[in-house]
């Protein structure tokens, strides 16, 4: 299971670097710090996932049980988070960024994922790390997806500024139709 779920990690990277490629020019972005702030706290996350020298102590302590139910669950709901993904990333299109930004010509897009949760690719990715975690079934790694998680809620309320600036009355509506996370829920 844990070689399934690299390989999707793997497909989910080169997505994104390839569709980056073609994103509109940046029109407006948060300040470097912000930036910065929020890849550090990523690569904190990916790193207490995915690197071996953070499974110290009670970091190595499992939360789920061994065996390949646990280890197939995991990949399952892994998968479910990179369909989910690349489904918002294929719907967002040209107006896509790896940061909070806001394109030329900024389209608000309500189709597709965006009408069940208002930032769908978080929704995704915290869903696939939910299962990577799974698959690992230590502690470190719920610690790490965790941490991603509400580094994109952090992040989502820094994007929903952004898009009310932009989009004023249209998004005050949409926040109040469509939860920002977990559908129909938060």
């Amino acid at each position: 299971a844990r070689a399934v779920v690299d390989c999707g990690w793997a497909a989910i990277g080169i997505i994104w670097l390839v569709s980056a490629l073609g994103t509109k020019p940046t029109a407006r972005r948060i300040p470097l710090a912000a930036r910065g702030l929020h890849i550090l706290v990523l690569v904190l996350a990916w790193s207490l996932i995915f690197a071996r020298y953070f499974r110290v102590g009670f970091l190595r302590t499992r939360f789920v049980p061994e065996g390949a139910w646990a280890g197939w669950l995991g990949c399952a709901v892994a998968w479910m988070g990179f369909a989910f993904t690349v489904w918002a990333r294929y719907c967002l299109g040209r107006n896509w960024s790896g940061m909070v930004e806001v394109k030329e010509n900024h389209t608000l897009v309500r189709r597709g994922p965006y009408a069940l949760v208002r930032h769908p690719i978080y929704t995704g990715l915290s869903l696939a790390l939910l299962g990577t975690a799974v698959v690992y079934g230590d502690l470190c790694c719920l610690i790490g997806a965790l941490l991603a998680f509400f580094e994109w809620k952090r992040k989502s309320l820094m994007e929903e500024r952004f898009m009310i600036e932009q989009f004023g009355r249209e998004y005050i509506d949409y926040r109040h139709e469509v939860k920002s996370l977990i559908p129909f829920v938060w």
